[in-house]
């Protein structure tokens, strides 16, 4: 019976640990999700099954206002090591683009972002919280 416990327990184990989280919306087509490599920024197409990329892994924080979404990513080196942070300034479009990719700011430094994002009046920005 014990032996039975601990199998079952092993397999609920094996089993919640391969779940990958569900993505999250951010606003209109813009989502995170998180593959085998980490989470990174997508954009839905109108064919569910395409989506696109728009700021690499790993991305640890967005958020967005009326007309941008902001990521923030930390990239790692092929070895592994972690690098400086890389911030992305992206235009938000409400309707379907094939270009979703076109007019995205970055990777820019902390300090470059602040300046462009005095520079495009980007003001409050609301960030999603992330689990």
């Amino acid at each position: 019976m014990i032996k039975r416990i601990i199998e079952l327990s092993i397999m609920v184990f094996l089993f919640y640990s391969c779940v990958t989280p569900a993505p999250i919306n951010i606003k209109g087509r813009y989502f995170l999700e998180n593959d085998d490599l980490g989470r990174y920024l997508g954009y839905q197409t109108n064919q569910p099954e395409i989506s696109l990329v728009l700021v690499d892994h790993y991305v640890f924080a967005a958020g967005y206002n009326d007309n941008f979404i902001v990521a923030i990513q930390h990239p790692q080196k092929s070895s592994g090591e972690s690098v400086d942070s890389n911030y992305y300034i992206v235009p938000f479009r409400n309707k379907f683009t094939y270009s979703p990719r076109d007019g995205i700011i970055g990777p820019l430094t902390f300090e470059a972002y602040k300046l462009k994002m005095e520079q495009l009046g980007i003001g409050q920005i609301t960030w999603v919280k992330l689990k």
